[in-house]
């Protein structure tokens, strides 16, 4: 009953020597990641009538389902809301914010509808509808296409992204060191949880093939390779993009040299 981003962690190492207290959190690609703190959750009990629905108030401001801000009897539903609250969040940067005298959410903050996929945006809109009938169940929301193309960027869709983000690698490498260096400074200081920020992190990932967390020389090369429209100077283009001459494109350098000039 208290689904919100703040619960869900990424599973630590494992205890040493008998200790009960996780020496550090992991730092793998694939930590599980798992909901906590269930101090408040309650049972439905489909085999017993009387214990089908909760009635008491409990969770966050923001992720609560309508129901159970209006004091109404709610079942599982209610915690399918909560994670279309926390998509949400992660889309716009934004939770959804309860107007009391509307009795009704509004959802604040830029979602980008147009770069968010069809299926993308039917799973986010039926997980916040406000009746509860027309939310999906947990099992059904699990077979979603939106899930199981992996959200941002299916496999068979990576060169087009690969591709879109090239096309703005190459535009920002022609431009002066000062407009490179505001790029730089727009991108720390934008909402990573935008959905374009998602796509370019896929990305990036997906082009670090060697999972060092930063772009080699090569990798770049293999990149402007296959995936440039023109032909490019390899070592000045690298050279731009690397603004701390470290060797490799880090996080921040990819952020700022492909996302779009319109983002």
């Amino acid at each position: 009953r208290d689904v919100k981003p703040g619960n869900f962690l990424f599973g630590c190492g494992q205890p040493e020597g008998g200790c009960p207290i996780p020496i550090a959190c992991s730092g793998d690609a694939d930590a599980p990641l798992k909901l906590v703190d269930f101090g408040i959750s309650g049972v439905v009990r489909r085999d017993r009538p009387g214990k089908r629905l909760l009635t008491r108030r409990a969770g966050t401001d923001g992720y609560m389902a309508p129901e159970v801000f209006l004091g109404q009897p709610y079942g599982p539903s209610a915690d399918l809301f909560s994670l279309g609250a926390v998509m949400h969040k992660m889309i716009s940067g934004q939770a959804p914010q309860w107007v009391a005298d509307k009795a009704a959410y509004k959802f604040p903050g830029k979602v980008r509808w147009a770069a968010l996929s069809a299926s993308g945006r039917d799973l986010l809109g039926r997980l916040l509808s406000p009746d509860p009938a027309e939310r999906p169940l947990a099992c059904q929301a699990m077979q979603d296409p939106w899930l199981r193309e992996m959200g941002v960027a299916a496999p068979q869709d990576i060169s087009a992204l690969f591709r879109e983000c090239m096309d703005s690698v190459c535009e920002f490498a022609k431009r002066s060191k000062l407009q490179r260096s505001i790029m730089y400074s727009m991108v720390a200081f934008a909402s990573l949880h935008s959905h374009q920020m998602e796509k370019l992190r896929v990305a990036f990932l997906a082009a670090d093939t060697s999972s060092s967390g930063g772009l080699t020389r090569s990798n770049f090369a293999e990149l402007a390779r296959t995936y440039c429209r023109e032909a490019i100077d390899v070592d000045a283009f690298f050279s731009a993009v690397n603004a701390s001459h470290s060797g490799q494109i880090s996080y921040s350098e990819w952020l700022g040299a492909s996302a779009p000039r319109g983002w």
